[in-house]
């Protein structure tokens, strides 16, 4: 759709011509725009759809949450990815290690470690359902190199080693950023 293609405007006109022919959007539809908006760089599209989404009763799911995320993060918005991750619980939504993913790399990107570390022991914490993958690993290690701090960046490190994760040469090179 215009979503993948980076046409976000232009599913922005069909959602606009969907709501005045009185068709009523679905999750899908929602997560769809949403998507399309964060993916774009455009933050605040995605996160007036989302409350248009709320206002009219449409119930988001866990692939919504995760969209509205990987947008806001994109866009550096780490602390309204953290409270983004918070709603998920208030509306009962079990988020996956992508949508914590994609939280830890938003306080990677604006340079807050020490919130990225947080997020991966609470994940931790969460046990298998919301296991840290390697990509969630290599992501917080990123984000103590890139606040040039090696102690943390290899606690992240053995925390991956003791789940059975090997590094790659990106680990190494984010290990060898950190100092």
């Amino acid at each position: 759709g215009c979503g993948k293609a980076g046409k976000w405007e232009a599913a922005l006109q069909i959602f606009s011509h969907m709501l005045k022919s009185n068709v009523k959007p679905n999750v899908f539809t929602y997560t769809s725009i949403i998507n399309a908006c964060g993916a774009a760089g455009q933050p605040k599209h995605a996160l007036r759809a989302f409350a248009h989404m709320k206002q009219t009763g449409v119930i988001p799911n866990v692939h919504t949450m995760t969209a509205l995320i990987s947008g806001c993060a994109k866009a550096g918005e780490w602390q309204k990815c953290i409270a983004l991750l918070n709603m998920c619980e208030e509306m009962l939504i079990a988020p996956t290690v992508v949508t914590y993913t994609a939280c830890i790399d938003a306080c990677r990107r604006a340079g807050k470690h020490e919130e990225a570390v947080t997020l991966l022991n609470s994940m931790r914490e969460l046990g298998p359902e919301c296991r840290p993958n390697d990509v969630t690993y290599n992501c917080a290690i990123h984000a103590c190199a890139v606040a040039r701090n090696p102690e943390s960046a290899q606690e992240v490190y053995a925390l991956m080693r003791s789940d059975g994760y090997m590094p790659v040469q990106f680990t190494k090179n984010c290990l060898a950023q950190a100092f």
